[in-house]
């Protein structure tokens, strides 16, 4: 994947989670300590996300950015409903960049950088009106946080 996005130009990164730093093969690793707005300046200026995690794609919505899920506890259709992530995601008609854990290791890099960059202008829109709907009220709980 880093190799497919360099040679388009874009840099990728790691971003630590409560469990540790996952070893990926990314340009650069953002290590522990991280501020909570240095955290959600990392998603919010980046490309996209490609990650496991429910809230950075809460703050990729928020900033209109392109993601996809990597759903761990999406792991078959009778599961999905036990997914915050996938539940969120058809809430806001984006359920299908939410792919469910069983895929995962069938996935390639190029399909992976495919569907991160080729959002459509429905669904930016999309992204657009659900970070508009929440925004608000998070951009007022982060403006608190950071006092």
């Amino acid at each position: 994947f880093t190799q497919l996005a360099n040679s388009n130009g874009l840099l990728t990164a790691s971003l630590p989670t409560p469990e540790g730093r996952y070893d990926m093969n990314v340009n650069y690793r953002i290590e522990f300590p991280i501020s909570p707005f240095d955290w959600f300046s990392s998603i919010i200026l980046s490309f996209g996300y490609v990650g496991t995690r429910f809230h950075p794609i809460v703050v990729s919505l928020l900033g209109g950015k392109p993601f996809i899920s990597l759903d761990l506890y999406h792991s078959n259709y009778f599961k999905r409903k036990m997914s915050k992530t996938w539940l969120l995601l058809k809430q806001l008609k984006l359920q299908r960049y939410c792919i469910p854990s069983k895929f995962i290791p069938l996935l390639s890099a190029d399909y992976l950088f495919k569907k991160l960059t080729s959002s459509s202008a429905l669904d930016s829109q999309l992204k657009i009106e659900a970070s508009a709907k929440y925004s608000d009220l998070h951009l007022s709980y982060l403006k608190r946080s950071f006092k």
